[in-house]
């Protein structure tokens, strides 16, 4: 829906890549895939 000069993608690290690093001290139990994504209004506190 859109991002602010916050947002830097490049920070996100591959979920599946730290998965794979981690497969030995986890155990994986649900998987989850988010249906939609809504960025905050600017003016709006992040504890709203």
């Amino acid at each position: 829906m859109g991002s602010d000069v916050d947002e830097a993608p490049m920070a996100y690290k591959d979920i599946h890549a730290v998965m794979a690093a981690q497969e030995n001290l986890v155990d994986i139990l649900d998987k989850s895939e988010p249906r939609i994504v809504r960025m905050a209004d600017a003016r709006e506190r992040p504890e709203d």
